[in-house]
């Protein structure tokens, strides 16, 4: 039997530099809504066919998303303050809330920096030295000594 391979090479995509523009611009104007409460401009960047579905199966159209927003029943409406998780983008909603004192504790996992924050503090460039002195490193797992690690 004899098995035939088609390997086709497709050049990559180019974002189109307008269209990322907007993209960009419109990424900055809904968190920037978002940090204000601001449902007006919410009603205006979100698409009216939304349907944001919660973790606990709860699905919710834009009417509702903006109408809990406005109500702050999300966080304000727990009896005592919850215990807060949150990954990337969720890292970062969740300091927003730590800093509102809508939470006891949180546990921010590879959290997104907030407004103000670098996004690489120089401990971090610190601990990629030891990586990066060797280029045969590349592609490679590479272990740190004591010293480097503390």
């Amino acid at each position: 039997m004899l098995c035939l391979l088609s390997v086709t090479i497709l050049p990559a995509a180019t974002p189109d530099p307008k269209t990322e523009k907007e993209i960009m611009a419109t990424m900055e104007a809904y968190k920037q809504a978002l940090m204000k409460k601001d449902a007006a401009a919410l009603s205006r960047i979100l698409s009216d066919d939304l349907v944001y579905t919660h973790s606990s199966n709860l699905h919710e159209n834009k009417t509702a998303v903006l109408d809990s927003l406005k109500s702050n029943t999300v966080v304000e409406g727990i009896d005592s303050p919850p215990i807060l998780m949150g990954h990337s983008a969720g890292g970062a909603f969740l300091q927003l809330l730590l800093d509102r004192g809508l939470g006891a504790v949180g546990v921010a996992i590879n959290s997104a920096p907030t407004e103000g924050v670098r996004v690489t503090p120089l401990s971090q460039l610190k601990s990629f030295f030891p990586v990066l002195k060797n280029p045969a490193n590349r592609h490679k797992a590479v272990g740190f000594t004591y010293e480097q690690w503390r």
